[in-house]
């Protein structure tokens, strides 16, 4: 009698374990399922003042970028464009900043930032503008910016 109670018992756990794990997977497959957030302009912001601060980290304040149209530039953030997050692609994105120069002159710089609120990356970043004056031009196809010649 006892034997049957305790096969009876770890029949019944075993089962209960096989359901907790059939339980578990099913789960795991809904999350899947849940097609994940788009990051907020809010954390892609914060995510950009820090790889901001982290870039100009060993040169005194200043991010160093390239310019293919003259010098490299050092660069100090001045603010976020915090208006609106524009979807270049599927989890891709581009966010404008701010800058000046050491000598006052302004840079509209355009990050081109790919992945979703868990993990951010700058894939690239581009010269919009120089004192107001633009080197392209943004177009909405369909929902998604595209870039354009000036």
């Amino acid at each position: 009698m006892k034997q049957r109670a305790v096969f009876a018992l770890l029949l019944a756990l075993g089962l209960s374990g096989s359901r907790a794990s059939l339980l578990a997977a099913q789960t795991e497959q809904e999350k899947r399922q849940i097609p994940e957030a788009p990051p907020t302009i809010e954390v892609v912001a914060q995510y950009l003042e820090a790889y901001t601060k982290q870039q100009s980290a060993g040169h005194g304040g200043w991010m160093m970028v390239d310019d293919p149209e003259g010098q490299p530039l050092k660069l100090h953030l001045e603010r976020i464009h915090r208006d609106a997050l524009a979807k270049t692609g599927e989890k891709a994105y581009y966010v404008c900043a701010d800058f000046k120069n050491p000598e006052g002159k302004r840079y509209d710089l355009d990050f081109w930032i790919e992945g979703d609120g868990e993990k951010l990356t700058v894939s690239d970043l581009t010269i919009h503008k120089v004192d107001g004056v633009p080197r392209y031009l943004w177009v909405n196809f369909d929902g998604f910016w595209k870039r354009i010649s000036v």
